[in-house]
């Protein structure tokens, strides 16, 4: 599981007022996405990388 490029962006936690308007751009202009089936093996490995 990849995390996509935008979230890689080090702005998201450098730069607040940033982080705000492209929070605020993609919750105006949503886009639907196709996701793949997720089987059980990668769903066992989320779960093992949660933490509490």
């Amino acid at each position: 599981m990849t995390v996509p490029y935008a979230f890689q962006d080090d702005r998201w936690t450098k730069n607040s007022a940033w982080a705000v308007a492209q929070a605020n751009n993609y919750m105006d202009h949503p886009k639907v996405m196709k996701f793949s089936p997720v089987d059980s093996t990668m769903l066992n490995l989320m779960k093992s990388k949660l933490t509490h």
